[in-house]
């Protein structure tokens, strides 16, 4: 390979990390969409945690949402499921991170008219964040705007250190 092709793969690998970077977050952005709400805003929902190792991540996002590291937090590493109400974080094993947002799909709208469309766009969300290297987590137990417990799907962009929270069971008026 010539300098003028090293060059240009190095110019190539800068704006792919980029293009990653913003697609995640397009898509940590179309996601929060489809569970509406009051939540909270997206600058409270994205979180820099400085670490690209899931675990890490993890543990400095959830100390700097809570306050502190909650000495009671039980983790669950590659996960089938998402635990809520019992102080249990974790990450979600890639096979089962389009079905476990999809039993939130289907709490929301009970087999309602939106459910099949919504269900489609957030198994195409899931695929393409996993694509991208995202990592999915959850937080059992954070607390939604209108003080009920909610479980909140995690996000990690580890090439950004970024953790998005997206609110599966915002409140309603």
């Amino acid at each position: 390979m010539g300098k003028f092709g090293l060059y240009v793969l190095i110019a190539f690998m800068g704006f792919s990390s980029l293009a990653q970077a913003e697609t995640i977050r397009e898509n940590f952005l179309s996601l929060r969409k489809i569970f509406t709400g009051q939540g909270r805003s997206v600058a409270e929902a994205t979180v820099r945690v400085n670490s690209s190792e899931p675990a890490t991540m993890l543990r400095r996002y959830l100390s700097r949402r809570h306050g502190g590291m909650p000495g009671d937090y039980r983790y669950f590493w590659n996960s089938d499921r998402l635990t809520v109400n019992d102080s249990s974080a974790g990450t979600i094993k890639p096979e089962f991170a389009a079905k476990v947002v999809d039993e939130w799909v289907l709490m929301k709208h009970h087999y309602g008219p939106e459910y099949q469309t919504e269900s489609r766009q957030a198994a195409r969300i899931v695929r393409d964040l996993l694509a991208r290297g995202a990592v999915l987590a959850f937080d059992g137990r954070d607390v939604a705007t209108c003080i009920f417990t909610t479980p909140l799907l995690l996000i990690l962009d580890r090439r950004e250190q970024t953790v998005y929270a997206v609110e599966l069971n915002t409140c309603r008026p």
